[in-house]
């Protein structure tokens, strides 16, 4: 049986049993009854189903853990598994965490630990299973080991879990409340897991521990308050080792946060996850394993590792990042002898970037499905037409290019239109789109017929500065976005789906001569590609 059909047909007899019960009415009581049916598939021996007992007899506990959990983040809708991002890590990648804590001298035998949101008990199952294995007793585990969920049931189904791997009861092992207020600071010699990351609302943040809001202000995701947490929590010399997403790393909305995490603590590795879509449904952001030590360096500048790590957990070495103490600094990487690579922008390169401001169902100087130029007006770019590396049509909101319907633009406005050829962009994009960047051109022969153009606001506009003598040609820039080397870099920058001007202005492009620009356009991809990445370093 595969993972696939498990989950499909324990879903089925999970209904069955939650009907059973009379509980559709009653959401807590129905996920308690969740929690229950989940509970059952941790010991093979109490499901009931031939096909379910025997794929999960072939698991190890720890995979039964993961399954199970499985089960009842699926049980659950949609819009409650956002709202508690309830996206369960699995074994493979559990146990690589436990590897990397393990090198930086996590001792299984001796420090405490928690993981302060331990629903699924992707960290409390596995790190009761190493300490066990390393030569702790139950005693000892059940002394060292903490976990707290917020979620009544989920905490309910991580004891359990403990409890499968312990072979004791362990109610106390796991709490349940909030994992940003319980455990008293400095109590903890390494704080572990996969915390929900989603961005805070203006109300969620006023909600916020006051210590959070002295450092995050007025923008916050909620990974970041784990990690001002864990810190806290976290005794001299004591391990953080957290799976959240790469947008801390360089985005500006972060300062804050790389300035708190470099004051408070030393960062010793980023490893990137590649194919994160292997290792968590549903997720869009592009995740990385953060390990830091609660020490100050002394250094004003040093180096942390950096790793790239597949599906199957192999791993390789990645270019180290550059570290600047007590600084709000993007985090780059390193090359030739710990320096700092040299890079250029959009804007050194000599071009804007701005989002397009038309809001269609809100702007009045909108006509939609004109057949022929209006006075005074230019067409609109609409998200939806653009197409990679090819030159934009005029289009209407419901009509594609060709068909002759054009939505025009009133230029009786403050914001005049753009009258240049310009590089534009669609800024919402699909998660499971290879590439972030789906880009086309606005040419000259769209200017010289219409005079220039509006972007609407899902569209993002880069055009020549006036000001300033460009570095390189449209159409190269637009090959250079295009490449995989920068889409690595800019998703470094990204929280979502969606990319935001702070970011395409923040994106560092390798410093090459305007010779060596000029002579890309002759270059195949494979080979674009390389010279991006050496120049990287």
């Amino acid at each position: 049986m595969s993972e696939t059909l498990f989950l499909e047909n324990a879903l089925k007899q999970g209904h069955t049993y939650v009907r059973s019960k009379s509980l559709e009415q009653d959401s807590y009581e129905r996920n308690d009854a969740w929690s229950e049916y989940c509970q059952s598939l941790l010991l093979p021996e109490s499901t009931l189903d031939s096909g379910l007992k025997s794929y999960t007899e072939q698991l190890t506990t720890i995979e039964r853990i993961y399954s199970a959990s499985l089960v009842y983040a699926r049980a659950q809708s949609r819009a409650r598994r956002k709202s508690l991002a309830m996206y369960f890590t699995p074994p493979r990648l559990s146990e690589y965490v436990l590897d990397r804590v393990e090198a930086f001298g996590g001792d299984f035998t001796k420090h405490r630990f928690i993981d302060p949101a331990a629903g699924g008990a992707s960290f409390i199952g596995p790190i009761a299973s190493r300490m066990s294995a390393r030569g702790a007793t139950h005693e000892q585990i059940a002394k060292a080991l903490r976990g707290v969920e917020i979620d009544p049931a989920l905490a309910n189904f991580a004891r359990a879990a403990a409890r499968c791997v312990v072979q004791r009861p362990v109610k106390h092992l796991v709490a349940c409340g909030d994992g940003l207020v319980y455990g008293q600071p400095e109590s903890f010699d390494a704080v572990i897991g996969n915390p929900p990351y989603k961005v805070l609302s203006p109300s969620q943040r006023e909600k916020m521990p006051d210590w959070a809001k002295v450092v995050l202000g007025n923008y916050a995701n909620l990974y970041s308050l784990f990690i001002l947490r864990g810190i806290q929590l976290l005794r001299s010399n004591g391990l953080l080792a957290l799976l959240v997403p790469t947008s801390f790393i360089t985005g500006t909305y972060f300062r804050p946060l790389r300035k708190y995490i470099s004051e408070n603590s030393t960062i010793l590795a980023i490893d990137k996850i590649e194919q994160r879509r292997q290792f968590f449904r549903d997720v869009s952001q592009d995740i990385c394993l953060l390990v830091c030590r609660k020490a100050v360096e002394k250094r004003k500048g040093y180096s942390a590792q950096a790793r790239s790590v597949d599906r199957n957990i192999s791993w390789r070495c990645e270019t180290d990042f550059w570290i600047t103490r007590s600084s709000d600094e993007l985090w780059s990487r390193l090359y030739d002898n710990n320096k700092k690579t040299k890079f250029d922008s959009l804007e050194a390169l000599g071009f804007t970037v701005r989002c397009g401001p038309i809001v269609h169902n809100r702007d009045k100087g909108l006509s939609d499905g004109i057949r022929r130029r209006r006075k005074d007006a230019v067409p609109l770019v609409w998200g939806h037409v653009i197409q990679p590396f090819l030159a934009v049509e005029p289009a209407s909101r419901s009509r594609q290019p060709g068909s002759g319907a054009i939505t025009f633009v009133s230029t009786q406005r403050i914001t005049p239109p753009v009258t240049t050829p310009s590089i534009v962009l669609q800024r919402t994009n699909s998660g499971d789109q290879e590439k972030r960047i789906r880009a086309g051109l606005v040419d000259e022969a769209w200017i010289a017929k219409y005079g220039g153009f509006y972007g609407e606001n899902h569209v993002v506009v880069i055009s020549p500065d006036p000001q300033k003598k460009q570095r390189c040609s449209l159409r190269v820039l637009l090959r250079l976005l295009s490449t995989k080397a920068v889409d690595r870099r800019l998703r470094l920058l990204l929280s979502s789906n969606s990319i935001n001007v702070t970011a395409l202005r923040d994106l560092q492009i390798p410093k090459l001569s305007k010779e060596n620009l000029s002579s890309l356009e002759g270059y195949s991809d494979v080979e674009l590609e390389t010279i991006l990445e050496e120049a990287y370093g």
